[in-house]
């Protein structure tokens, strides 16, 4: 996605980093069905704003959903 890995931990709402944020948390909770408090607390954000986040990357699922197996190392 050509966002840096601590751009994930930062506020900052450049496009792509927020679109990184929304795709983690979605497939964190939504895929891996982990709860977004776990995730929060790792990201430094509050439980509300990965909620969001993970209904907002789901919304957009469709376009990047072949690359999940990839991102989650399914089967590895």
């Amino acid at each position: 996605m050509g966002v840096a890995v601590l751009a994930l931990f930062e506020e900052t709402q450049i496009r792509p980093a927020v679109t990184a944020r929304q795709r983690l948390a979605s497939v964190w909770v939504e895929v891996l069905g982990r709860r977004a408090s776990d995730l929060a607390r790792a990201l430094g954000q509050t439980r509300g704003n990965i909620s969001i986040a993970a209904r907002r990357g789901a919304v957009q699922a469709a376009r990047w959903q072949a690359e999940i197996p990839r991102w989650c190392r399914y089967g590895d």
